[in-house]
């Protein structure tokens, strides 16, 4: 009987232990490992679908997530990215076919080629303002994708950096993007328009307004170019033969009579006309005035 009792007490600790690594394994969806006191993620475990990478891990900050480290990780619907993150891999994120939406943080500065391309449920994808360069097929074919801001600080958008984001409507570029890769933004079939900077001095090919027909890029129809006049973006349009339209400020309309009559116009009817009936008031004052000498 003490034996027994003895052997009982004795094994406590054990399965206790065992439950713990248990419990850590489960908790425990992604792989690291520490490098000159940097965390790297390296992959994942299982299959998980919520993942909140910390600050920190065994006292080292996250600094990196290691090239394809979440590559074809289907389950995965989320992911929180520590402020700590400097690096993302190439095609870290690739067909991660759940990921809804992902937040890249500020402290991010290199972000590899292919990073979200594949992500066909990412519907929301936002860039931090520091980022200055969007790498090749970065974001390509995140079909599930509506709106894009490019913020201010991006000078380069790589080649097919967008291309094959069919629900893509609304993009935003900044007014320090420079260089514009080659299919940058093709197939992008639900784009009807965009404004393209004045900063931009290289636009790819078939970069804007290009969708495929029989397996060949063809001219998308209606689609049309904003920007300024004899800059790289109307040169972009004319060459491509694609419809181009100043950025210049339209004036402001007014009804009249229910007629709509441009603002500056109006201020120029009205200046002659008050011109007119002051020179016709000292006429007649000067007329009448030398009639009765």
């Amino acid at each position: 009987m003490k034996r027994k009792l003895i052997s009982f007490i004795l094994s406590i600790p054990i399965v206790f232990s065992v439950n713990l690594l248990n419990i850590h394994a489960e908790e425990l969806s992604y792989t690291y490992t520490v490098i000159r006191n940097d965390a790297v993620i390296t992959g994942f475990n299982g299959t998980p679908e919520k993942i909140k990478l910390p600050e920190k891990i065994d006292g080292c900050p996250v600094t990196e997530i290691r090239d394809n480290a979440f590559f074809d990780c289907k389950t995965l619907k989320e992911i929180d990215l520590p402020e700590s993150l400097e690096i993302i891999g190439h095609h870290s994120f690739y067909a991660c076919v759940s990921l809804e939406k992902i937040n890249i943080p500020e402290n991010v500065k290199s972000i590899g080629t292919g990073s979200f391309c594949g992500c066909t449920a990412l519907s929301e994808a936002e860039i931090n303002s520091d980022t200055e360069y969007l790498p090749e097929s970065c974001f390509r074919a995140c079909t599930s994708l509506t709106g894009i801001k490019i913020p201010e600080s991006v000078e380069y958008i790589g080649d097919y950096c967008f291309s094959g984001c069919t629900s893509l409507s609304d993009v935003s570029l900044g007014e320090k993007t420079e260089k514009i890769g080659k299919m940058a933004f093709y197939m992008c079939n639900s784009l009807e328009s965009v404004y393209i900077p004045s900063c931009a001095d290289t636009i790819g090919e078939r970069a804007f307004g290009y969708i495929p027909e029989k397996n060949e890029p063809a001219l998308k129809k209606d689609f049309y170019i904003t920007g300024e006049k004899n800059s790289e973006a109307e040169k972009y349009a004319d060459i491509n033969k694609i419809k181009f339209r100043s950025n210049a400020v339209q004036a402001v309309s007014v009804n009249t009579s229910n007629k709509k009559m441009p603002v500056k116009l109006m201020f120029i009817f009205l200046t002659g006309t008050a011109g007119f009936s002051l020179l016709l008031f000292l006429s007649a004052r000067y007329f009448f005035g030398k009639k009765r000498i």
